[in-house]
């Protein structure tokens, strides 16, 4: 059956709106639970990712603000973070998080070298795309290290339980016969 021009519109658009309401009706969310708490102390029994979510004083969860360009190691003490672990000198290991460029640390000559390393935590997730290492320019730059970064997941044993006070590093980068006082290291993907 063959319709006049304003028939044929008005049947598109039956049709059209018809597809739309099919569309609509297929891509609603599936339904899901919810759980509801009445008070902001309920919530403080879950372990929130620090840094990432606040817990307002009327109990809602929501998004901390990210701020570009930023040293992250600067309040990581401030947010349960800080200087995970230092093998030698660590009466000055903590000025590596300082910000002043003329502090730091560096390994006493006489431990061993195995005990020249030093761990930081940031305290909290971040989503990272470099790492920048300063060393003094009035001393040496180490020739030789790693870095190693991590997302804060820990090890597990054989039957997957995370062991504590462990970390996987999902990255390890190697410096040989380095000769610079500024190492960057640019992440392929940002670090979560």
């Amino acid at each position: 059956m063959l319709l006049d021009p304003p028939e044929e519109i008005a049947v598109q658009r039956i049709l059209a709106f018809v597809y739309l309401l099919l569309l609509c009706g297929l891509s609603r969310p599936a339904s899901a639970e919810e759980l509801l708490y009445d008070r902001a102390r309920d919530w403080r029994q879950w372990q929130l990712p620090l840094g990432a979510v606040e817990l307002t004083p009327d109990g809602i969860i929501k998004p901390v603000a990210i701020r570009k360009n930023i040293n992250a190691a600067l309040n990581a003490e401030i947010l349960g973070g800080g200087i995970r672990r230092v093998g030698s000198n660590p009466g000055v290991a903590a000025l590596v998080l300082d910000g002043d460029p003329a502090t730091g640390w560096s390994p006493d000559p006489e431990n061993p070298r195995e005990d020249w390393f030093i761990e930081i935590d940031l305290g909290r997730a971040i989503s990272a795309h470099r790492v920048n290492l300063v060393f003094d320019e009035a001393a040496d730059p180490f020739e030789l290290f790693d870095l190693l970064l991590s997302t804060g997941e820990h090890q597990v044993d054989v039957v997957g339980v995370p062991i504590e006070g462990t970390l996987v590093y999902r990255i390890v980068e190697r410096y040989k016969a380095n000769r610079q006082h500024r190492v960057t290291f640019a992440l392929d993907q940002p670090l979560h």
